[in-house]
């Protein structure tokens, strides 16, 4: 079974019902936005506090519109995401990493694809056994 029919599979025993759990109750998507300037702090800084700060923001403006794919997702988002998941010094950003992550595979195949193409699945996978409890 191909990755975009295990998708549609989710979907379909989801119903309507699936947008509807994904969103979260916040006064304004404006708080959340992220401007370019924020993204390129995202990306390439080397201190955790920004990058978890700015990735939170980034996985609850998924979870609050209501279509996500509204939001920008670009390759290199993914792979900076895929990124943070090896960062074993920092559960927290893993945890935020792999919730993104699966937002962002579950809104469409072709984004699932992307994910699995930058090498998520055998990080989340190894994630199934970390000791910290937050991830």
């Amino acid at each position: 079974m191909s990755v975009s029919d295990r998708y549609e599979n989710l979907r379909a025993m989801g119903g309507e019902s699936l947008p509807k759990k994904r969103c979260e109750c916040v006064e304004s998507n404006e708080k959340l936005l992220l401007s370019p300037h924020d993204m390129v702090a995202l990306f390439w800084s080397s201190d955790h506090d920004p990058q978890l700060e700015r990735i939170t923001r980034y996985r609850k403006l998924l979870s609050t519109v209501k279509s996500p794919t509204a939001v920008e997702i670009q390759p290199e988002f993914i792979c900076r995401f895929v990124n943070f998941l090896t960062f074993k010094n920092c559960p927290q950003l893993q945890l935020e990493a792999a919730w993104v992550l699966t937002n962002i595979a579950f809104e469409a195949s072709e984004y699932a694809n992307m994910v699995i193409e930058h090498g998520a699945v055998p990080i989340l996978v190894m994630l199934l056994t970390s000791p910290s409890d937050s991830v």
